[in-house]
């Protein structure tokens, strides 16, 4: 299995390999690498995808608390350790936070960036503390009951069927979540850095995400200095590449061919 001592932690990745432009998939919160695998079947014969499992994640270790710099500090150590000067970053929700993290810290490093149904404005005190009582169920008791269906709609919505990641989140120890929710729930204001980021960029978002509106996904259109289009995604939840394969696809395929 391929894994990466990157910043002290093993953190495992999966890269298709070939002469294509690179492109780094970074998942959303509880989610692993796997959630890009329609997206790495569509691109693989014409880009090098790469995707990994972020800290605390699938099978990723994480050995104390950290927040989403150190996350695009892992996330651009991964490209030195496969000898890539720059690559395309896609990122949704999670993945996203430390995508443009890593588009305004390191911006030799990123040649575009999209943003799948995340944001850049911090958790409003009220949404925080909702998620901080799911947090503290999840820890205590683990992802079961309502708490782990009422997680698996919001991320892929109510049709889909998401029995695979519940048995995922049911086999890890709950407490190893700790530290991956304290740092979801303590992310930082970013909106003011998005003019700062100036490479190409596209935002994806589905029109029913519950965690994110689409203001959230308008906001990040207009802050980031070189926004190529907002693309919406019908019926799709927080996880439109999941659940909305083919106009995902076709959307990320167009962006990509100009300016990956």
């Amino acid at each position: 299995m391929p894994f990466a001592i990157i910043n002290g932690h093993h953190l495992y990745f999966e890269d298709s390999g070939g002469r294509g432009r690179p492109i780094v998939f970074s998942h959303g919160f509880l989610l692993d690498h796997t959630m890009w695998e329609a997206q790495v079947e569509e691109l693989s014969s014409d880009f090098r995808c790469i995707t990994w499992d972020e800290r605390g994640h699938g099978m990723s270790e994480c050995l104390g608390s950290f927040d989403y710099y150190d996350s695009a500090s892992d996330c651009i150590a991964l490209l030195d350790q496969l000898n890539i000067p720059a690559a395309t970053l896609v990122g949704m929700s999670q993945g996203g936070f430390l995508s443009m993290r890593a588009a305004w810290k390191y911006p030799t490093r990123v040649r575009a960036l999209v943003l799948v149904d995340t944001a850049a404005a911090a958790f409003s005190p009220e949404v925080n503390e909702q998620y901080r009582a799911t947090a503290d169920e999840w820890i205590e008791h683990g992802p079961v009951g309502e708490v782990a269906t009422n997680m698996a709609e919001l991320l892929f919505g109510k049709k889909y069927d998401a029995s695979v990641w519940l048995g995922k989140w049911i086999s890890k120890p709950p407490s190893e979540t700790a530290h991956t929710w304290d740092t979801v729930l303590g992310r930082d204001e970013f909106l003011h850095h998005l003019p700062e980021i100036k490479c190409p960029s596209l935002v994806i978002h589905g029109s029913a995400d519950q965690a994110f509106d689409l203001a959230t996904a308008k906001g990040l259109e207009a802050g980031l200095a070189d926004c190529k289009d907002l693309v919406v995604i019908k019926g799709a939840a927080h996880a439109p590449n999941v659940t909305h394969p083919k106009p995902f696809n076709a959307a990320l395929r167009e962006f990509l061919g100009k300016y990956a």
